[in-house]
């Protein structure tokens, strides 16, 4: 199945820590369907990079909280409203099965929160 790229705008860009930011984006192009847990994929430098979501499915606007830890998040945390960036996806099979018949517990540290976050 091939990929399709896909354009989205910065809307805000808001500093949580020093090192951790909620990049927060619109689709430019038809916004895919996609399950809560999943990723997408941002272009930079010709390479794709995966960045987690942390908004719910049914949103209209999209959600990754970003660490910044190399040249991609760092280029990413210091975009400004309306710039454009380029993303695949949506892909990756960490969802929930609905109905939820059983407590669930979920473990995450750093940025591995954001497919959780979306889920709690």
């Amino acid at each position: 199945m091939a990929l399709i790229e896909h354009t989205l705008t910065v809307e805000e860009i808001k500093q949580e820590t020093p090192t951790i930011s909620t990049l927060t984006l619109r689709f430019k192009t038809p916004r895919p369907s996609f399950k809560t847990g999943q990723y997408f994929s941002v272009k930079f430098q010709n390479k794709y990079k995966p960045y987690s979501l942390c908004s719910p499915e049914q949103e209209e606007l999209i959600q990754t909280c970003i660490k910044k830890v190399g040249d991609c998040s760092n280029w990413l945390t210091h975009l400004k409203p309306k710039e454009e960036i380029k993303t695949v996806g949506p892909m990756g099979v960490f969802i929930l099965k609905k109905p939820i018949s059983e407590d669930i517990v979920f473990l995450a540290t750093g940025s591995g929160i954001s497919p959780i976050y979306a889920m709690i």
